[in-house]
């Protein structure tokens, strides 16, 4: 538990951990305030039983004199001034507490989901092939607040609980020692008992419950996104069923943890009743006090009054730090071993292809897998030219594109820009580049938005937008059948677009950046082969200002490259223009042959 509490301090940011410092000095206040007004109790029940005291009672009758009283009604009256003013000073200071407590939770909170997000975004390409992107974004906005909630939260309450109980039971053991430390063993003891029976049955459950909220979050975003096959294949129950088991399963173990945080309060408050019962009646029958005993009943009547409450938070928080901890070691993990920040937004800098890019003997396997995706790959690809990688699926045309992008960082060899390493010439050369991927992402906002995605909106350039979309063969379409034009939304994903117009906008987003190197994974695979055409002609006469480099498997879209390269099973078996290709290559051949059959449907 030492270890959590000192992670847990190392997950915040340092003026988070100037703040919860700030709420334990509050507290500390609040405490002393508490102290205070359970001790005022006892003088004044005592007057108010038996007014004689004032004469009896050494500290009564110093107070009484000393501040020129000689009514003891007026003298009842001041003290029972003080205990109001004592309990709504504490009201106040509880209130202004919770305040600040509830502020700077949620500035935690966005902190903390801000900062995970910024680690994600900060990591490479590579980091993201090996992981589930549902999982990370529910990291990012559900474990987050797992992590404040359960964790961060327990952990300041813990500490300022442990400040109130210490307080009152040195107040307690003042007054009657024996008595506060025999009950402070006996609470106390009970509850360590409770928490060291359940402390590994919470762990489990804690394991236990982010599956089952894991995998609920997992089949609600597949369903949702997948709603199309779903709806055609019939298969809605299944994962509907899927969702209630896992979703049951994960509120029985919610249940379970609360149960076991809750439970005990009542068990403790039964047992400090039978004990005070027990000790007014040792007073009033052994020691013969009858009513002087009262002042020392509601002493510990108002102070257990306070502080069942509070041992009962101090458990609470005990097993609600172990009920989250799996999301907590989750989190902290990542933060604690992924290292990085995020580079300067950029900007095209105007960088343009002088003499070409050269790969040089390169290979490259994925981590875990047994065998290298690409082989002793070399090649050249000129400034101004239209290349194109062609093979069939898994002969490792994405992934060699990604290396020449960047992406992804080669295992030997060496790939070289206008003479440079790509390492050197990385930021400059990413800004340079429009990519258009097979499947394009958009967002649920206008038409203008997404070509210019990413771009604040006061800094985007319409001339720029209707340029692109033109060029993408996209702007008739978005002026003449769209009512509101460039401010149409296009609901999720595009839902309201054809495939065909999703991949012209995806086209008109990377001609938006004004690029020098434009890059096409099967960006047209979604078009027909009239429209294919109209847009490939567009980026051919691109061709004359721009490297343009494309992955098909259609050799049809490629016949106006300058340069073919036909991969197959990592490596490069043969390089030319289309002609010579068709001529020349039985590996060629066989994709164009595979190419007419796809498209005749024979």
């Amino acid at each position: 538990m030492l270890k959590l509490f000192r992670q847990a301090f190392r997950i915040l940011e340092a003026r988070d951990v100037s703040r919860v410092y700030r709420l334990l000095a509050l507290s500390i206040v609040a405490a002393l305030v508490e102290v205070l007004g359970i001790g005022s109790i006892a003088p004044f029940i005592a007057m108010l039983t038996n007014p004689e005291l004032i004469d009896t009672n050494p500290y009564l009758n110093e107070a009484y004199t000393r501040l020129g009283f000689s009514d003891p009604m007026a003298f009842l009256s001041l003290l029972a001034g003080i205990v109001v003013s004592i309990a709504v000073i504490r009201n106040v200071l509880f209130m202004f507490s919770q305040w600040l407590s509830s502020l700077y939770l949620s500035l935690f909170k966005h902190h903390l989901s801000t900062r995970l997000l910024t680690t994600y975004l900060a990591q490479p390409y590579s980091f993201f092939l090996n992981r589930n992107t549902v999982e990370l974004q529910r990291n990012v906005v559900e474990e987050t607040n797992k992590v404040i909630d359960g964790v961060i939260r327990p952990i300041i309450g813990l500490l300022t609980q442990l400040i109130t109980c210490f307080l009152i039971i040195a107040l307690l053991v003042v007054v009657r020692p024996i008595v506060a430390l025999v009950t402070l063993g006996a609470l106390g003891g009970f509850y360590l008992t409770i928490y060291s029976l359940a402390n590994n049955r919470l762990q489990r459950l804690s394991v236990l419950r982010r599956a089952y909220r894991s995998r609920r979050f997992q089949l609600a975003s597949e369903a949702l996104s997948g709603i199309k096959p779903l709806i055609l294949s019939g298969q809605q129950q299944g994962y509907a069923g899927d969702f209630e088991k896992n979703s049951l399963s994960n509120a029985i173990a919610e249940a379970k943890g609360a149960a076991i945080s809750a439970i005990p309060r009542y068990v403790v408050e039964s047992i400090a009743m039978v004990g005070l019962i027990l000790f007014t009646l040792y007073e009033i029958i052994v020691n013969g006090r009858g009513t002087s005993v009262l002042p020392l009943v509601a002493l510990y009547l108002f102070a257990g009054y306070r502080l069942l409450p509070a041992l009962q938070s101090l458990y609470f928080n005990l097993t609600k730090i172990r009920f989250e901890s799996a999301s907590f070691d989750v989190v902290y993990r990542h933060l604690s071993d992924l290292t990085g920040k995020l580079p300067p937004k950029r900007t095209h800098d105007g960088f343009e292809l002088q003499t070409g890019i050269e790969l040089s003997n390169v290979s490259f396997t994925y981590p875990k897998a047994e065998k290298p995706t690409i082989v002793d790959v070399s090649l050249t690809i000129g400034a101004k030219q239209s290349v194109a990688f062609v093979g069939r699926s898994g002969a490792g045309k994405s992934t060699l594109v990604d290396l020449i992008l960047g992406l992804l960082e080669t295992d030997q060899g060496r790939i070289q820009i206008d003479g440079r390493p790509l390492e050197d010439a990385k930021p400059s050369w990413q800004a340079a580049i429009g990519y258009v991927p097979q499947h394009i992402y958009l967002s649920d906002d206008s038409i203008a938005r997404n070509i210019a995605f990413g771009i604040d909106s006061s800094e985007i350039d319409h001339v720029k937008v209707v340029c692109a979309a033109k060029t993408a063969e996209v702007h008739d379409y978005v002026v003449n059948q769209l009512a509101s034009g460039y401010d149409t939304l296009i609901g999720e994903r595009g839902v309201r677009l054809s495939g065909g117009q999703r991949q012209r906008i995806g086209i008109a987003r990377a001609l938006y950046r004004n690029p020098s190197i434009l890059v096409l994974d099967e960006a047209t695979s979604a078009l027909d082969n009239a429209t294919e055409n109209v847009v490939m002609d567009a980026i051919q006469k691109l061709s004359r200002n721009l490297t343009i480099v494309l992955i098909a498997h259609r050799t049809t879209t490629v016949q106006s490259c300058d340069k073919i390269f036909v991969l197959s099973n990592g490596r490069i078996v043969d390089e030319g223009d289309y002609l010579s290709l068709s001529s020349k290559s039985a590996e060629f051949r066989a994709l164009a042959n595979l190419s007419k059959t796809k498209v005749t449907g024979r």
